[in-house]
């Protein structure tokens, strides 16, 4: 029986420094640092206010701020909670008229 010599072992690539790290990487303690809840799940209570927020036509920027989540996750939950039926829905909504 032949024996065949073991591969060559591959170079362990470098360790990536800061100016080669993808960008969200890079971002990602300032971002948590604004958004508090982001990748903790949602309470249900955080679910009724969102949609009473909405039904009262607080827009995404401002419910992001409130609810410490990025204005892509408060779409996304809208759609999850059946409020909307797109994110694009969500983003397009008009804003409320001020009654000034």
């Amino acid at each position: 029986m032949a024996t065949f010599p073991a591969p060559p072992r591959a170079a362990k690539p470098p360790e990536p420094d800061e100016s080669t790290r993808p960008a969200f990487r890079r971002n990602a303690p300032a971002e948590a640092a604004e958004r508090p809840s982001v990748r903790k799940p949602w309470r249900p209570a955080d679910d009724e206010a969102l949609a009473a927020a909405w039904a009262a036509r607080e827009d995404l920027a401002g419910l992001a701020a409130r609810f410490g989540r990025s204005p892509t996750a408060i779409a996304a939950r809208l759609v999850h909670l059946g409020v909307v039926t797109t994110r694009d829905a969500a983003r397009q909504r008009p804003l409320a008229r001020s009654s000034a």
